[in-house]
């Protein structure tokens, strides 16, 4: 924003046209699917799953192969069903193996603006320019939900139906 944008918005100084009016956007932002791969690669996240509805941070650790000081380290957490990305900035651990990072609050709280339960496909963003090789999910839902892994062995076990073969054998 330059002096000219403000006058045209405002008029000369003294002289207001029309009251201000504040807008609005979103910015678009590349999806980090769409950005150029590094030689990166995520080796694991930890906890790889989160329960949705705390409204406090929860943290993670994404290890990587080895990284180099003096970049800036984003995550991004794209959702798998509505594709929408949200992100946080991650701090390089000493190691320089991997970052530690705070999981969106967007994702995680309990408001209206939160519990975006489902799968995540995680990706390290290097400078806003660059992306880990390969990506990780991370799985938000209830400490009840069908996410969790008793329920979904015990219901994996007990829907599995055989098919026959097409001559009834």
């Amino acid at each position: 924003c330059d002096a000219s944008m403000f006058e045209e918005v405002f008029g000369p100084p003294g002289r207001r046209r029309m009251p201000p009016v504040l807008l609005l956007c979103t910015v678009p932002v590349r999806p980090p699917s769409e950005l150029t791969p590094s030689k990166t690669r995520l080796r694991n996240l930890s906890p790889c799953r989160v329960a949705y509805g705390c409204n406090q941070p929860c943290r993670l650790q994404l290890d990587t192969s080895v990284l180099e000081p003096g970049h800036e380290y984003t995550v991004a957490f794209t959702h798998q069903w509505s594709n929408m990305t949200y992100s946080s900035p991650a701090v390089l651990l000493s190691n320089l193996r991997g970052v530690e990072l705070t999981v969106p609050l967007q994702i995680v709280s309990s408001g209206p603006e939160g519990s975006k339960d489902g799968l995540y496909d995680v990706h390290l963003v290097i400078d806003n320019e660059f992306r880990s090789d390969n990506r990780k999910t991370l799985t938000v839902g209830s400490a009840e939900s069908e996410l969790s892994s008793s329920s979904t062995r015990s219901i994996s076990a007990s829907s599995f139906v055989p098919i026959r073969g097409a001559s009834g054998g």
